[in-house]
């Protein structure tokens, strides 16, 4: 069912901060204390998840990282009994092209083309920004 006939029925629930909540539940990796905070969320009744991969654009392995994250939401959205959306986050560059003389437009678009490809390769359902 498309998200417009959805709202038509009742209203959407987006889940809420992943970098707040970080601190506030234990597991052993990060993997496990996400899965558990998207488990949470999905508790709790939200309707979209987005991925741990708000700073991704800045990382050198930004596809693995933004791979795994988009797995483990996409576990844990497909495992709810219902439709969970699964939300790729991209957040705001790591550098200002204004500010640094070594930065540019192309790494810029590069970071977010890698970033924005392996998401979707990975199974998002659609993009935040």
């Amino acid at each position: 069912m498309k998200i417009s006939n959805i709202l038509k029925e009742r209203q959407l629930i987006l889940d809420g901060a992943m970098g707040t909540m970080l601190p506030k539940v234990s597991g052993e990796t990060e993997e496990d204390k996400v899965r558990q905070i998207h488990q949470l969320y999905v508790d709790a009744g939200a309707d979209f998840i987005s991925t741990n991969t708000f700073t991704d654009n800045a990382l050198e392995n930004i596809e693995e990282h933004s791979t795994r994250f988009v797995k483990i939401a996409r576990e844990v959205a497909d495992a709810a009994g219902r439709k969970v959306y699964v939300l790729g986050s991209v957040g705001p560059a790591s550098f200002s092209l204004t500010m640094q003389e070594d930065a540019s437009f192309t790494a810029l678009q590069n970071a977010y083309k890698r970033q924005i490809k392996a998401m979707v390769e990975a199974g998002v359902d659609a993009l935040i920004f």
